[in-house]
């Protein structure tokens, strides 16, 4: 008796069979959303985060480039750090709040609106990419200033090479870098 493969038509009807929400397949608009303006850190765990971004770097390479392999796993790095107050001062120059200055804050205050903006865009995949253990772990709540001279010392992901051309980082430059992002992921992952 011959066995039969699995085809890509079984495997596509399977998933069209699906139902519930680990069975849709966002339409583009819905992708670019998520993409774009969810907090993704946390809802991904830290290994589907780096085979995201490993995919990522993927497209940054040609034929033409060396290959770049890790000793150990690579970490996730949050180019603006998750405790970005001391560090990392709002548009307008002032110091964003904290999670309990924000808990006691109107809605309205437009240092507590900008916090919780910011906050978000933190999470963001326009904010994150891999780095190295060691590289990562030395990285914790600097600055840019103190950030990116480091990233380009010892970072040779090619994914790593574009980002490190910005001067700043702030909510502009994450969702610039999430926009070009998202452009490759659709060529990865597309409907």
């Amino acid at each position: 008796m011959r066995k039969e493969g699995f085809s890509a038509a079984i495997l596509q009807n399977l998933l069209l069979a699906q139902t519930g929400d680990s069975g849709v397949w966002p339409d583009n608009a819905t992708f670019r959303e998520s993409w774009l303006h969810k907090p993704l850190y946390g809802p991904l765990s830290s290994p589907k985060l780096i085979h995201l971004y490993a995919r990522l770097n993927q497209t940054f390479m040609s034929s033409k480039s060396e290959a770049v392999t890790f000793s150990e796993q690579p970490t996730v790095e949050h180019i603006m750090p998750q405790s970005w107050q001391d560090n990392w001062p709002l548009p307008n120059g002032s110091k964003g709040m904290d999670f309990m200055e924000l808990l006691g804050a109107s809605e309205s205050d437009p240092r507590a609106v900008a916090s919780r903006k910011r906050d978000i865009y933190v999470q963001t995949l326009g904010n994150m990419t891999i780095l190295s253990h060691g590289l990562n772990a030395a990285q914790s709540n600097l600055g840019w200033k103190q950030k990116r001279p480091e990233m380009i010392k010892h970072s040779l992901l090619p994914i790593n090479q574009t980002l490190l051309q910005n001067n700043s980082w702030d909510e502009e430059k994450i969702l610039k870098r999430g926009e070009e992002l998202f452009e490759r992921a659709q060529q990865i992952w597309e409907k």
